[in-house]
């Protein structure tokens, strides 16, 4: 969906170059190299997954992630407007498939009476998931060798289902495509449009807030927030970029600088976020799992958020990029990258 061109055009070659490497690619004979290393990105991609989720921290996104991009890969040709069709109604499909009875206003009374029950438990049921959940905490926090042996039972849980999680991680991934096919993320959009995204994304956070605050804090979560709260969450996500862009329009390039950064090498900085985590709460290290309060918690992922701000710049003033991003290219093209830069 071609977006009108009523704003400054920001001509990015990294962008253009992304753009036509990635997405722009014809399946079949006409590109055989192209797809071959994306199929070698991928598999890279699940390497890396397997050794974070059995090694490092079982709720990894990276095998959804590169299970997903295999069916993208036959998909990245299509236009803007059709990607976007197909990924909202997939979207949407998938998250109702998980709607509880009691959320169906169409439901009998008598129905939805009885279906409650199923998804808000009674006091007995959350004291008893609350003791489970203390049982775990217990062999994670006991030693190193307890933390891992949660860890990789919790991991092969999430792997054994994590195909339930391919087809709405696929409608994000079209939408996601054809808003950057369609130049949304280059800030080639209009003001107007970045700021109705903007007050939308508000409304969906304020939601989002409302419901979490029931489930986690009040104890008392309500039988639709889950579903409420999956459908309005990419709202919030595309707040954030549309935000970024016109603080990037308004010439906070020098004050974006460090997110910029940050987000150059995510890569590592998402797997040592990982690893600096367990180290504060798994057995044999911090083991202050369990016992960290909410304003706490606050501060730790501050804390880790302003690390990676600070740190990011700094070895990309000396880097060309961050050092798993290098062995991701180097297995990806079978090729060393430079990495050092020259002076």
């Amino acid at each position: 969906m071609p977006f009108k061109s009523d704003c400054v055009p920001a001509e990015d070659a990294v962008f253009d170059a992304v753009r036509h490497f990635l997405v722009s690619g014809r399946r079949g004979t006409s590109d055989p190299g192209r797809s071959r290393i994306l199929w070698r990105r991928l598999g890279a991609l699940f390497l890396f997954a397997m050794l974070h989720g059995f090694g490092i921290w079982w709720e990894d996104i990276l095998s959804l992630y590169a299970a997903t991009g295999v069916i993208m890969l036959f998909c990245r040709s299509l236009p803007p407007k059709t990607l976007l069709l197909i990924g909202v109604i997939l979207f949407a499909v998938t998250t109702a498939r998980d709607m509880p009875p009691g959320a169906i206003p169409s439901l009998a009374p008598d129905a939805s009476s009885r279906a409650v029950p199923q998804h808000a438990p009674d006091a007995t049921a959350a004291a008893q998931k609350k003791i489970a959940i203390a049982a775990d905490f217990a062999e994670a926090k006991r030693s190193w060798r307890g933390a891992y042996q949660e860890n990789a039972r919790e991991y092969l849980h999430q792997l054994s289902k994590g195909w339930r999680g391919i087809p709405d991680t696929l409608g994000l991934m079209m939408i996601g495509l054809s808003l950057f096919k369609s130049g949304f993320f280059a800030a080639r959009s209009s003001r107007r449009r970045y700021r109705a995204v903007m007050v939308i994304g508000t409304v969906a956070l304020a939601m989002v807030a409302w419901i979490t605050w029931q489930a986690d804090v009040a104890e008392s979560p309500t039988v639709w927030g889950h579903v409420i709260g999956l459908l309005v969450t990419p709202f919030v996500s595309l707040a954030y970029a549309a935000s970024l862009i016109l603080l990037l329009r308004g010439d906070a390039s020098r004050l974006l600088a460090p997110f910029a950064a940050t987000g150059r090498i995510a890569f590592t900085n998402y797997l040592t976020q990982s690893m600096l985590m367990t180290s504060i709460f798994y057995g044999g290290r911090g083991a202050l799992m369990g016992e960290v309060d909410r304003p706490a918690l606050w501060g730790i992922v501050i804390c880790v958020w302003v690390l990676q701000l600070i740190w990011s710049p700094l070895w990309l003033a000396r880097f060309e990029m961050g050092p798993l991003e290098w062995v991701w290219r180097y297995l990806t093209y079978g090729h060393r990258v430079p990495f050092v830069k020259r002076a």
